[in-house]
């Protein structure tokens, strides 16, 4: 296991998180869409890290995901990663006006970042005082 790996990526997923937050707040959906996928991909693959199992290079979230063994608990949470998957490329280059979700649609993944971002970093915890 590779739990200092893990806790670097989930930082780098807090940093994430953070920016999405702050680009909500002077209304950049764009940036707030990119940052929430990044947040999201980086709290998923620390899972991969933290049981030293081979981390994809993809942006993919679905294939992340499925990669990540079922007893942990970030299996539940809801969340669409294959909409979100999209996010890494929407919000960094120039699209048709249709294919960017609405703003209510980025605050809701924004909250389900979070909560996969925290699933991952308590279950680590919880696994790290367990061994």
């Amino acid at each position: 296991m590779s739990a200092e790996s893990a806790r670097k990526w989930l930082q780098y997923a807090e940093g994430d998180l953070k920016m999405a937050t702050y680009a909500e707040t002077i209304g950049d959906i764009n940036n707030m869409r990119l940052h929430i996928q990044q947040c999201i991909e980086k709290s998923l693959k620390a899972v991969l890290i933290y049981e030293n199992r081979e981390v994809p290079h993809t942006h993919n979230l679905l294939e992340i995901y499925g990669a990540i063994s079922s007893d942990w608990s970030v299996k539940d949470v809801p969340c669409d990663l294959k909409r979100i998957s999209t996010w890494v490329i929407i919000g960094r280059y120039p699209v048709s006006y249709d294919e960017i979700p609405a703003e209510p649609d980025a605050k809701t993944s924004l909250a389900e970042a979070r909560t996969i971002l925290y699933a991952v970093k308590s279950e680590i915890k919880r696994r790290d005082s367990t061994h």
